[in-house]
């Protein structure tokens, strides 16, 4: 709703149909729609949002609800996810299927090595990986960036990001000594969990100190990544607004 008002489009969140007036930008939840109180098939099109929950495909019941409903009608469909898995074959062939672009099964055999022991183990032939390609190229957008639809890119793409080592010196005086009773000549935090815990506390004052010389009096905002809740105690000690 916060998104539309921004493009000057009012939208309403609905359960029934009821609710909803002759035209208009409608909302529900995918919950709504499976459990029977709302027939998406009322509208002139829709779009769904997330459509990653098409992602179980026929083991779900979203996807065999929406799938049923749709089936043999001419409701003009989109779905959209911001995380579509290129390397999950299945869930690309779920959103075909339910666009009424190819069958899961029909694309199956056309495209993919069968796995016996797991159906939806996809691994697609050398010789058709192109083809698939451009397959999916006929019905699919994917947007990465305003650019790609025409807008400017100004305020999106992130800066590149400079990486600053600060490398403290350990104490080796106290590196203890092996199981057999031979001295170590350095600290080893590589051996185990309790090794590097033990490291971290010693060192905490050292790295506390330095993360004071980094930040000092800038005006810039920081993040301070934390392990330990002694680090985050510390932290929020040498800087009392800190959050």
């Amino acid at each position: 709703k916060r998104d539309g008002k921004k493009l000057g489009i009012d939208t309403l969140f609905i359960r029934r149909a009821e609710e909803a007036q002759a035209d208009g930008i409608y909302m529900t939840n995918y919950e709504t729609i499976r459990d029977g109180k709302l027939d998406p098939r009322q509208f002139d099109v829709i779009s769904m949002d997330e459509a990653s929950v098409l992602r179980g495909s026929g083991g779900t019941k979203t996807f065999r609800e929406f799938m049923r409903l749709f089936e043999g009608t001419d409701t003009f469909r989109f779905v959209a996810t911001a995380t579509p898995s290129p390397n999950e074959y299945i869930e690309l062939l779920a959103y075909a299927a339910f666009l009424d672009i190819m069958d899961v099964g029909q694309a199956k055999t056309r495209f993919f090595k069968r796995d016996s022991t797991n159906a939806d183990n996809l691994t697609i032939h050398p010789h058709k990986e192109e083809e698939f390609w451009h397959w999916v190229a006929s019905w699919a957008i994917f947007v990465q960036a305003p650019s790609d639809l025409g807008y400017s890119d100004d305020g999106y793409k992130l800066q590149p990001i400079n990486v600053h080592w600060h490398e403290l010196p350990s104490d080796h005086t106290d590196a203890g000594a092996d199981r057999n009773g031979q001295n170590r000549m350095f600290s080893n935090t590589a051996i185990g969990v309790v090794n590097a815990s033990k490291e971290k506390r010693r060192s905490l004052d050292d790295r506390i100190a330095k993360m004071l010389e980094i930040i000092g009096d800038s005006p810039d905002h920081f993040i301070v990544w934390h392990d330990l809740e002694d680090e985050r105690r510390a932290i929020e000690a040498a800087i009392p607004h800190a959050k």
